[in-house]
């Protein structure tokens, strides 16, 4: 499954920039990401958008296991790209990363996840349909992606925890 120490979430920093250009040209053959892109997402004036990565510690090297790129709103966590290389595929570690993001989310009351996956990447469709974080289908819609093709939006609605009840004496 994972690493035998547990692999360190992290922000994007920029000596993460090259090794994330490779990940995400492989992983998104027609939108990879330039290194000025990485840039221009993180510095967004509008928006609050997040570049976090999962490496490996053991690994003198901090080789990149996953990376997720999230736009944030006030109620609202929306994944815009998910990395893994694909040769550490399959090993949880993509899993790992969105339940790292959920669950820091939930402190700051963002209860609604959202991921848009383009209708030709079924591994990633799987990958939520699936997925242990909670994903359900919810819609195809065209507006989404910035190429005009149709994606799928999936999304997982964290319930608020409910306090226990105490006994009042």
């Amino acid at each position: 499954m994972l690493t035998t120490t547990a692999p360190l979430v992290r922000w994007m920093q920029a000596t993460d920039i090259p090794s994330l250009v490779e990940l995400f040209a492989e992983s998104f053959a027609r939108e990879h990401w330039l290194p000025q892109d990485f840039t221009d997402f993180a510095m967004h004036p509008n928006r609050d958008n997040r570049i976090k990565v999962l490496v490996d510690e053991s690994d003198r090297s901090q080789q990149i296991l996953a990376a997720i790129a999230v736009t944030l709103t006030a109620e609202e966590c929306c994944v815009r790209r998910l990395a893994v290389p694909r040769e550490l595929r399959r090993q949880g570690h993509a899993t790992y990363l969105l339940n790292q993001v959920a669950g820091r989310q939930s402190v700051i009351q963002r209860r609604i996840f959202t991921a848009v996956v383009p209708e030709t990447n079924l591994a990633a469709q799987l990958f939520f349909r699936d997925s242990s974080v909670g994903f359900r289908f919810d819609a195809a819609d065209r507006r989404w992606l910035a190429n005009g093709h149709q994606g799928y939006v999936f999304r997982f609605l964290k319930t608020p925890r409910r306090r226990r009840a105490t006994a009042r004496i």
